[in-house]
């Protein structure tokens, strides 16, 4: 198995194609085996489902389980390389330095109380279609339309929240990218009964080119000895039944 030196620099990087979710956790491997080793773009799980299955080339795919699942039915990804990284809630963000708004009394507070909603896209991305899923229920979505600021992913969405002028905005996607974007804070899950925590899982491509080296990096992101780093980054504990614990999804 190839085990690449820190500062090695390699003669095709390898290429990893990513939900957003896992942007810090792969960022980081990629400084940490240095040089050219990894090469990866990251999107919505919409995204990284048409890049896996119009064969660009990637080696490495980390996507939610229940899109995992339907590559595997259709052969793309190497069942014996594959692992999961972790449950990842869909959260609600505020800037920095504004105070949170109350959670106890539900989420529909929050969103009557909030001048624009920060989100990624509303079809592709896990976080988005959950969001407008809920609004659908709630029979919100007319209300609530011309408050939405949508992003191609989460992590665009929350470094424009970041950066805005509104008065009370807030911000929904994957804990995950909302811990890694200066200038914005997690103040909880989406309150009950609309919570959704969303299982992620890694996985070698069958087309791999460098299947020794894919291998490895699998084993690297999901490694046990790596499980502090993965719930600083917003990654929880899935159950042996490969179930989110306390949560309540692993869909695409």
């Amino acid at each position: 198995m190839v085990q690449p030196r820190p500062g090695d620099t390699m003669p095709d990087a390898l290429r990893v194609v990513s939900a957003g979710a896992a942007r810090e956790l792969v960022d980081r491997l990629a400084v940490e085996l240095g040089g050219d080793t990894v090469s990866a773009t990251f999107g919505p799980v919409g995204v990284v489902r048409a890049a896996v299955r119009s064969g660009d080339g990637a080696d490495v795919v980390i996507t939610s389980a229940g899109e995992m699942a339907r590559l595997a039915a259709d052969r793309l990804v190497d069942q014996a390389a594959a692992a999961d990284l972790g449950a990842v809630p869909t959260a609600l963000a505020v800037r920095t330095a504004d105070a949170a708004p109350d959670l106890s009394a539900g989420l529909e507070p929050v969103l009557a109380g909030s001048d624009a909603v920060y989100c990624p896209d509303l079809d592709r991305s896990t976080a988005g279609a959950h969001l407008w899923s809920v609004l659908q229920r709630m029979d919100l979505t007319e209300a609530m339309r011309p408050r939405l600021r949508v992003f191609p992913h989460g992590a665009a969405a929350m470094a424009a929240l970041a950066e805005s002028v509104a008065v009370t905005p807030v911000g929904c996607t994957q804990l995950t990218e909302i811990l890694a974007t200066p200038g914005v804070r997690a103040i909880g899950e989406i309150p009950p009964p609309w919570g959704l925590r969303t299982v992620y899982r890694v996985a070698q491509l069958t087309g791999a080119a460098r299947p020794d080296l894919a291998r490895y990096v699998v084993a690297l992101l999901a490694a046990a000895g790596r499980r502090d780093l993965r719930t600083s980054l917003g990654f929880a504990s899935v159950g042996a039944d490969g179930q989110a614990r306390c949560g309540d999804s692993s869909r695409g």
